[in-house]
């Protein structure tokens, strides 16, 4: 009986998990024999730009007098001669920053003449897929793609909460009288008697926040491409950087992998592959079973200029949307194309980031040339959205009927029905008040 109802659950999962979108910006292969996990399509990331920061180390020119030529021999194989042996076409890259970074801790190398520590300008993705599992757990992979080789690290597990509240809209609370003679009627008007016209507030994102820097004063590069990058442990994820140049080394990466893959996926990675762009996979295996989870953050950084958002590693033959967060924290205000700003301003923090929050609607069908590419805006104006509520409160009507009697005698209008004092007014309020919320939404610049 446990067997059969185990089986029909994994059935009823695998149903469900079939018409699965990918997250917008990473692709998911699953290992042979695993349930596939449902990735969310809305999706979060947080695009950093800093500048002035290490990037690795660059190599002087040798001496003249290290001697006279051919008296070193032939440079041997894969030590800056000869290319290296190819090796397995998947087979993750060792080395990280010792041979081609800057120590991790930022300190200049021991031998100062044979690597000089430099800075340039960095990228930060900060991810943080979301999915669905099974009764039965998943093995799966997500596939990302960066420009260059990455540094990945776990970033706060609180980024996007963090986030959210720093560029939340600016919400004005009012609070309005409606007379109602159905509660009945009273002498005088509690618009201009003791309760007034209501009260406001607001509330709202000050843009309180400071960016993240998992690398601390680490190099952003990981390595060169001559070397090998093992398997890292990256808090809840293995982690391997790639060694496919092409589309038919990831093809075979994949199948030694023994992860199932068809040929959109494929075909959706390869332009990145043919711009030089490297694949990471973040492996996730998990024995529980949640819905629209995920574990924590992940940041990878290198070094670079430009703000493109590969969306395209995500494609669909048969199309489809993502709802995508995108918040940016760079030097100045960026904008993404065909996006919803939500908000704009300056952080206080004291290296004066400039933090904007925008919401787009992804086309899963866009090829990968046609991936959105972040642009410095004119002017670093500040932009915040603003809502008002409005909470109605019914109350007794001032109004008394045609033949009433206004001084409160026996007449049709009978004044103490409804509260007369101020006291018995906000009683009175307070007992047969009910909300009517009406949402009304404005934008204005935010001064």
């Amino acid at each position: 009986m446990q067997r059969r109802l185990r089986w029909v659950l994994a059935l009823s999962w695998s149903i469900w998990l079939v018409p699965r979108d990918a997250g917008a910006i990473c692709r998911e292969v699953t290992e042979t024999g695993s349930w596939p996990p449902a990735i969310t399509p809305d999706q979060e990331i947080l695009v950093i730009k800093r500048s002035g920061v290490p990037v690795g180390c660059e190599v002087p020119v040798p001496a003249a007098d290290a001697g006279g030529p051919g008296d070193a021999g032939p440079p041997p194989a894969g030590d800056g001669g000869a290319p290296p042996p190819a090796g397995d076409a998947g087979a993750p890259r060792d080395g990280g920053a010792a041979d081609a970074g800057a120590p991790a801790d930022g300190a200049a190398p021991a031998d100062a003449g044979s690597c000089q520590p430099r800075t340039g300008d960095t990228i930060t993705w900060v991810v943080q897929p979301r999915f669905s599992v099974g009764p039965d757990g998943s093995r799966f992979a997500l596939l990302m793609v960066t420009p260059r080789v990455p540094v990945v690290e776990v970033a706060p597990a609180s980024t996007f909460e963090d986030l959210a509240r720093a560029t939340a809209p600016l919400v004005t609370v009012e609070e309005r009288y409606v007379e109602d003679a159905s509660l009945g009627y009273q002498c005088e008007d509690p618009k201009y008697g003791g309760g007034g016209c209501g009260y406001s507030t607001t509330s709202g994102g000050t843009g309180a926040w400071v960016p993240p820097d998992p690398s601390g004063d680490g190099a952003a590069d990981a390595g060169n491409l001559d070397d090998y990058i093992p398997v890292q442990t990256v808090g809840s994820y293995q982690v391997v950087v790639l060694d496919a140049t092409d589309a038919d080394e990831l093809d075979a990466w994949l199948t030694g992998a023994d992860y199932a893959h068809g040929r959109e996926d494929i075909d959706a990675l390869r332009p990145y592959l043919e711009l030089g762009w490297t694949v990471v996979a973040v492996r996730v295996s998990t024995q529980a079973s949640f819905r629209a989870g995920g574990l924590e953050p992940l940041s990878f950084t290198f070094e670079g200029t430009d703000l493109r958002l590969p969306l395209g590693v995500a494609r669909q033959p048969a199309g489809g949307q993502a709802l995508l967060k995108i918040y940016v924290a760079a030097e100045g205000r960026y904008e993404v194309p065909g996006a919803a700003l939500s908000f704009a301003g300056w952080t206080p923090d004291a290296d004066r980031t400039f933090l904007t929050a925008s919401t787009l609607e992804a086309d899963l069908s866009l090829p990968a040339d046609q991936d959105p590419v972040l642009a410095r805006a004119a002017a670093d104006a500040p932009f915040q959205d603003e809502f008002t509520k409005v909470r109605e409160i019914r109350i007794p009507s001032s109004q008394c009927p045609r033949g009433g009697d206004d001084d409160g005698g026996d007449g049709a209008c009978d004044c103490g029905v409804g509260a007369t004092g101020s006291t018995q007014l906000g009683s009175a309020l307070m007992a047969i008040a009910c909300a009517a919320v009406v949402l009304r939404r404005r934008r204005r610049p935010r001064g």
